[in-house]
């Protein structure tokens, strides 16, 4: 394993061409300018530093969306399992490693196997699991964070016992979720659709208490700092940094 792992941003092009017209989270996310586009992208480098610190020939992406992380795993990795539960996002992501002709990667949809269907899908070998802002959006009501854990706990079954995740997610209290919403408005984009006392609320006292019976998948009602209370509750976690708008998380089993 090399001592330092480059992130690849493959051409717009190819991506464009993957999505076939439909939205692409890629494109929105980290082909613009400026400091937004530069702050996502930094997470990326951020992961792959981390994932350098893991002795391993095979790797998970979890949650692999439009596939923008693969030519860099692919590239670094002897083997990538590629995986999501939304087909047509799968789509893209087979699209992209055909057209690039990355022979190393296999693209898995686990939304109608279980976890031990899945680890026999994949046989075994994989040390480390990139699990980048995804698991804000992972759970079910009425225990969310319940449900976060036992969901890690399965990406756990499909690693190696010594194996590692590394985890990024959103800082969604705090000033970085005041400054996103005053962005937000001001673009006249409010997807979170919060209320200004919400958003203090959420801001000065980190409470999401109110917002949390209102979380369905998105940043509304998630909150990394209980996140943090709960991967220290039941993993190991052998590393914790935070960007500016993003916290990165290395756990193993207990």
């Amino acid at each position: 394993m090399p001592n330092q792992l480059k992130f690849i941003l493959p051409d717009r092009a190819v991506i464009e061409q993957a999505a076939q017209g439909e939205k692409s989270y890629a494109i929105f996310n980290y082909y613009g300018r400026g400091p937004i586009t530069k702050a996502k992208l930094h997470r990326f480098h951020r992961a792959l530093k981390l994932g350098a610190t893991v002795q391993t020939r095979r790797v998970i992406d979890m949650g692999v969306a439009d596939g923008v992380l693969l030519p860099t795993l692919a590239h670094h990795y002897d083997h990538v399992a590629a995986i999501d539960i939304h087909e047509e996002i799968l789509q893209r992501s087979r699209r992209l490693v055909d057209s690039l002709g990355l022979k190393n990667i296999d693209v898995v949809n686990s939304s109608d196997i279980s976890t031990d269907q899945l680890r026999q899908r994949l046989g075994g070998g994989y040390g480390l699991m990139y699990l980048l802002e995804t698991l804000e959006h992972v759970g079910s009501q009425p225990d969310i964070w319940g449900s976060k854990i036992a969901f890690l706990k399965d990406c756990f079954a499909l690693l190696e016992p010594d194996g590692r995740i590394i985890i990024s997610v959103p800082k969604m209290v705090g000033f970085p979720l005041l400054i996103k919403n005053v962005l937000q408005r001001g673009l006249g984009v409010g997807y979170d659709s919060l209320t200004w006392g919400q958003v203090l609320k959420s801001t000065f006292l980190k409470n999401t208490d109110d917002l949390e019976p209102h979380w369905n998948g998105g940043h509304k009602g998630f909150n990394h700092i209980k996140l943090e209370r709960h991967l220290h509750q039941h993993f190991t976690v052998h590393h914790q940094s935070s960007s500016s708008i993003t916290v990165f998380y290395v756990i193993g089993r207990k």
